[in-house]
């Protein structure tokens, strides 16, 4: 299992999962995949889509009374786009964010559940239409992965151990720290939850400016060498490449030209996002991705599958033998606001908050400085620096108030440092009282 509910027995389930140190915790699954010669290279493809948390434009509080049309209309055609899905039948990894499970558990009612059987949503599309369930986290009002892992099995569904999505890159001012996943990750708003995150996928950038597009698997090897393999790691890694129709014909080529032998595993993931799901885009999906991805397959140029049973692949017919493809250059991925030597904004501390916190910012050169709080919906709250500041380190406290003197309310704010050289960096932090 890659979900554990900590409980009063004996034996705790931390010491139950170490119990298993042998244990390769990359294997996802327990499906067998037949194997076969290596005599043909193939492109393995993972589909994919996330939801958001309310911190994210197209997706409202879904627990909120006056949003309950808006989850019910979203439910629906999340629906109608799994039931095409499993029409089709492929694998089919849905990677979900707290937001939408908090509208499932106020929403889902016998009167709302009437199309699903009488199951919740998140229940009906793994049980009946065969689609896995993964968390997804941008780790927003102290939801980890753990918590969003205890949140679907609190809905009846056991989930995987794939981790939706990363920021993979150490000098991104977002870094999600990957290393994390190699021991079990305890829950931040649930602690009683425990779990395990074994596969990495979408190792993407803030504001996924330059992503790098590798294709392939391998075992990341640290912090500083992600793009290295390491038979000896416990934590897998599928590459995105291009994340399109297109882009695998450009990696057939790659085989079918001899650039790349067979026994070199090369891989994509496409993916969608559940706020574009309407009528129309579920035609399009089917049209333009699932119906050409089905014909590859038919010709045995490519194999859809879970993330689990990719990884599952790999190990049974490629003996895990990590091969990367297009590994981005060391800097690629670095955008400007986040370069260590020029202007950087650190993040608040503490962060959560309740009274004060410090905001700590560098300066590579002397320039006129504005540092601002602004809310969630984007108005000023408090204009702390504004002023010409010669290049350096600098430290303020913010006090939880207004430019008027008034304390402000509990929530999300951002902090915003801008400059006369065209630099503007952003953070956000939570002020609760």
């Amino acid at each position: 299992m890659f979900y554990f509910c900590c409980t009063n027995s004996k034996t705790s389930a931390v010491e139950a999962l170490a119990g298993k140190s042998g244990k390769d915790f990359c294997t996802a699954s327990s499906r067998k995949i037949p194997t076969e010669s290596l005599q043909q290279g193939v492109v393995y493809v993972a589909l994919f889509m996330h939801n958001e948390d309310f911190f994210h434009q197209h997706y409202p509080d879904y627990s909120l009374d006056e949003n309950k049309d808006a989850y019910i209309e979203n439910r629906n055609q999340l629906l109608q786009f799994c039931k095409m899905i499993h029409e089709n039948n492929i694998p089919f990894n849905w990677e979900t964010d707290w937001n939408f499970l908090y509208g499932v558990m106020k929403w889902d009612t016998p009167e709302v559940t009437a199309n699903t059987d009488g199951k919740n949503i998140v229940r009906y599309i793994h049980e009946n239409l065969n689609i896995s369930v993964d968390p997804h986290s941008h780790e927003n009002l102290g939801h980890n992965y753990a918590d969003v892992a205890y949140l679907i099995d609190s809905l009846g569904v056991e989930p995987t151990g794939v981790v939706g999505g990363h920021i993979w890159d150490p000098n991104d001012r977002n870094f999600t720290n990957w290393e994390r996943f190699r021991t079990p990750m305890q829950g931040q708003k649930f602690p009683q939850a425990l779990w395990k995150g074994n596969i990495l996928m979408g190792h993407g950038t803030s504001k996924h400016v330059n992503d790098p597009a590798p294709s392939g698997v391998w075992k990341p090897k640290g912090i500083d060498e992600f793009w290295t393999h390491d038979s000896a790691g416990t934590v897998c890694a599928v590459g995105q490449y291009k994340s399109s129709v297109k882009g695998i014909n450009e990696l057939l080529d790659l085989y079918n030209n001899g650039t790349i032998p067979p026994d070199r595993l090369l891989t994509t993931t496409i993916g969608n996002n559940q706020f574009e799901l309407d009528a129309n885009h579920i035609d399009w999906y089917e049209q333009t991705i699932v119906k050409p991805l089905l014909a590859l397959q038919d010709s045995g140029q490519v194999k859809i599958l879970f993330f689990e049973q990719l990884i599952d692949e790999w190990k049974q017919k490629y003996d895990s033998t990590g091969y990367l493809y297009n590994v981005p250059a060391p800097t690629s991925v670095i955008s400007p606001e986040s370069k260590p030597n020029q202007f950087n904004l650190k993040q608040n501390y503490p962060n959560p908050f309740n009274s004060s916190t410090a905001i700590s910012y560098q300066l590579s050169t002397a320039s006129f400085v504005e540092l601002i709080i602004y809310d969630q919906i984007g108005r000023k709250v408090r204009t702390l620096i504004n002023k010409i500041e010669t290049a350096g380190n600098y430290s303020i406290v913010w006090d939880g108030k207004n430019d008027f003197g008034n304390p402000v309310c509990s929530g999300i704010y951002f902090y915003k440092l801008l400059g006369n050289d065209s630099f503007e960096i952003a953070n956000k932090m939570l002020f609760l009282k």
